[in-house]
């Protein structure tokens, strides 16, 4: 009898010592139903890669429990109304890619002109701040234009697939010497590095009519030039953020903050004497200032 009593006694030991978070394999084949894990639901996927879906989960339901399992199937904790929920999204997302145009105007205006525009912010860190345009913000933005109080910069149009990044780079492409010790000798490589504004927009699988977009903005600018016994080497000051917007069809964002100082010069003259050669210095004055402005993304994702 003793022996049967220190056997039960080791096995219950070892089963309440077993980890429960420890995730079981999913089953080896894909064919038929799959099986059901105690505690936790098995959800197959047919487009969306596993480790994406635990990512969006993740970022839509940061107290969800999920994690990879495989042949692609996720595996999820629980069987509440949450869970629900985040299987029906799943169900939504999981489908091929979908091409995604982003029509994109690249304005300038300074930072009294953007105060005007009535922007209610949804997010701000690092002085960079994320709203959603409407059409009075859009009204008031054409007003400004034809008085002259904003200079579009650029309106590139980027198209791509869920899953894929597209990158915009506003600014300089500085080069810099790095040497290279080949064969006891040492040579020197131009190198290049960004200056200025990068903006990353990854857009994510979501529900048909719907465009869920990760945007990293990144603003960098030479701090100093650092000199060194391999050469002078650029340091740069870099602010950078990532926030995730889920926006309808035809809908659009204005991203700011992303501040910009320009030395401008201008030159008042006397009219003819100002042009003759020489005297020219006696009736012309040259005035350098800096001006500041913010340059703004006013973004329109659409499905193509």
């Amino acid at each position: 009898m003793m022996p049967k009593i220190l056997l039960f006694i080791l096995l219950l030991s070892l089963a309440l010592a077993r980890d429960p978070f420890v995730l079981p394999d999913a089953p080896e084949s894909r064919g038929g139903p799959v099986p059901q894990i105690s505690g936790y639901q098995t959800l197959r996927l047919d487009y969306l890669s596993a480790a994406d879906a635990v990512e969006i989960i993740k970022k839509l339901h940061p107290d969800a429990v999920a994690a990879v399992a495989k042949d692609q199937n996720v595996l999820l904790l629980g069987a509440d109304s949450r869970t629900a929920k985040i299987r029906q999204t799943l169900r939504d997302i999981d489908q091929p890619p979908r091409t995604i145009k982003l029509k994109i105007n690249i304005l300038e205006l300074t930072a009294n002109d953007l105060n005007t525009l009535g922007v209610e912010w949804n997010f701000s860190s690092e002085g960079l701040r994320l709203g959603k345009n409407t059409p009075e913000i859009q009204a008031v933005l054409q007003a400004l234009s034809g008085a002259g109080k904003t200079r579009i910069l650029a309106a590139p149009d980027l198209v791509t697939l869920t899953g894929k990044p597209a990158v915009i780079h506003i600014g300089d492409r500085l080069p810099y010497a790095l040497p290279v010790q080949q064969n006891n000798t040492t040579q020197w490589q131009i190198q290049y590095i960004d200056s200025g504004i990068n903006m990353a927009f990854l857009p994510l699988p979501a529900a048909p009519g719907q465009i869920y977009l990760e945007i990293k903005p990144e603003i960098s600018s030479i701090k100093y030039w650092k000199q060194t016994p391999g050469g002078e080497f650029p340091v740069l000051s870099t602010r950078q953020v990532e926030t995730n917007l889920l926006l309808k069809a035809q809908e659009s964002f204005i991203l700011a903050g992303l501040y910009n100082e320009e030395e401008r010069e201008s030159v008042q003259k006397v009219p003819f004497l100002g042009d003759i050669p020489l005297l020219n210095i006696f009736f012309r004055s040259t005035m350098r200032e800096t001006v500041a402005s913010d340059i703004i993304f006013v973004v329109t994702a659409e499905e193509v």
